[in-house]
């Protein structure tokens, strides 16, 4: 007997696939001696103004805030479903990132811009790997680091539950092209990612990934968001599978067709109303009960591909 979880498609997470390997170490006598820079008052004081008022919230709080980040363009504060706990977000692609998560991992929460603590911690793994730990350059100060995305989620899969940190950077922050027109890693910031990634890895047990642009496009942001636009409704799963099946049917018979022309012969099939062939659709895009390709953007006046 054919079930709802049969019929399950899941979009498996993508992650960057890196374009380098961690140089090795040179041997011990062979080491430049390192300067790291030093713990101030004043960064002692940052932590411990956020970890007062995390205490005082009773929830995490992000640690690079609206008002103090620097960075050029825009930043988000999104409130968490449920809990409307508020988070930052340093940029378009970071929200981007969230969104998708919550799409390919189910029951998704998120902590935002989280800062790597003890600030000692993370100087001794820039030691260990004999890389510069973030400072500011001016004061020869250590910098406190934080990830920008820590997110607790199933996977659809495997139903495991998982916490994986996640860098989010743009792929041309990550390499360059040199003179050849060899594409090259940029140095510095990965050994700042190397530092994260032992954090986070060897300290905390925790999974890391990173995600950039190539993976975050921004139609799949659009088609992610299009199909969550369904009303919610108590369907059973036999609608949820007649449907499925009936428009799978539909689509192998017409491929080539736009959605709009492949629901209003499923809604004609069913003998339902356009719009409620749509909200199906929708819900089941959403719910993976159909295998969209999502990194396709979805509308109805295109067509439509499978994984």
């Amino acid at each position: 007997m054919t079930t709802i979880q049969h019929l399950q498609a899941y979009n498996k997470p993508i992650f960057h696939q890196r374009n380098r390997e961690r140089p090795s170490l040179p041997e011990e006598g062979q080491r430049n001696k390192l300067y790291q820079a030093i713990v101030t008052e004043t960064e002692q004081k940052k932590i411990a103004t956020w970890e007062r008022k995390t205490e005082s919230k009773g929830h995490h709080g992000s640690f690079v805030t609206l008002r103090n980040t620097w960075k050029v363009g825009r930043r988000h504060l999104h409130a968490e479903p449920d809990t409307n706990i508020l988070n930052v977000y340093a940029s378009d692609l970071e929200l981007r990132a969230m969104t998708y998560l919550r799409f390919v991992y189910k029951d998704a929460t998120f902590k935002t811009q989280v800062p790597l603590l003890p600030l000692k911690k993370t100087i001794d793994i820039a030691n260990s790997l004999h890389v510069i730990h973030p400072r500011d350059w001016t004061e020869h100060a250590a910098k406190t680091m934080s990830t920008d995305i820590v997110m607790e989620g199933t996977d659809r899969q495997t139903k495991e539950r998982k916490e994986i940190a996640v860098f989010v950077r743009y792929y041309d922050g990550l390499y360059k092209v040199d003179e050849n027109g060899e594409e090259k890693p940029i140095t510095r910031e990965w050994q700042k990612i190397d530092i994260a990634e032992e954090y986070h890895t060897k300290h905390l047990g925790q999974e890391f990934e990173i995600l950039t642009d190539r993976e975050l496009s921004k139609s799949t942001e659009y088609s992610i968001n299009w199909l969550k636009e369904f009303q919610p409704k108590d369907y059973t799963e036999e609608q949820l599978i007649r449907f499925i099946t009936i428009f799978l049917r539909v689509f192998r018979k017409h491929p080539v067709h736009i959605l709009d022309d492949l629901l209003e012969l499923t809604a004609q099939r069913l003998r339902i109303s356009f719009s409620e062939c749509l909200n199906l659709f929708r819900f089941c895009g959403t719910h993976h009960y159909l295998p969209l390709d999502v990194s396709k953007r979805i509308t109805l006046s295109s067509t439509i591909e499978m994984l």
